[in-house]
């Protein structure tokens, strides 16, 4: 499947103008995950750092990503990158797999995660039963967790 998901990619890139990079196309992971790194795989670190902090510009192409990769849970990805794993692979179908292992109930469960917004990688359990408490700056991490304990 890497030429069909490098000519995807190369489809994307050509329609939203990110035909400027460095390095490869696409990244292939030996999961079978795949990283889509808009800058290249080779762009300087501070490059991507300043391409898009904010995830507006990924978010705004995000759907079209995901219909594009209908085969893959694709996730906004660092600063400047879309990643995609295989369905069925996210947080939550981890979650839940341990969850089934361990004789647990969802709502045994609290998950706390940063990454919960339109492409996060922790969005899948955000939006599903398990509880879920945000944190959206790690120093405010003992004040979230302070009513669990």
């Amino acid at each position: 499947q890497k030429t069909q998901i490098t000519e995807k990619i190369n489809f994307l890139r050509q329609k939203y103008g990110f035909t400027d990079f460095s390095g490869e196309t696409v990244e292939f992971h030996p999961s079978g995950c795949v990283t889509f790194p808009i800058l290249g795989t080779k762009a300087k670190q501070e490059d991507k750092l300043s391409f898009d902090p904010d995830r507006v510009k990924r978010r705004k192409i995000y759907e079209d990503v995901v219909n594009t990769f209908n085969d893959y849970c694709v996730f906004v990805g660092g600063s400047s990158s879309f990643d995609m794993a295989p369905r069925p692979y996210n947080k939550y179908y981890a979650l839940d797999l341990y969850c089934k292992e361990n004789g647990l109930s969802h709502n045994e469960v609290v998950y706390i995660g940063d990454d919960y917004g339109l492409g996060g990688n922790d969005e899948s359990v955000y939006k599903s039963d398990f509880n879920y408490l945000t944190i959206d700056n790690y120093l405010d991490f003992p004040a979230v967790v302070s009513p669990l304990l």
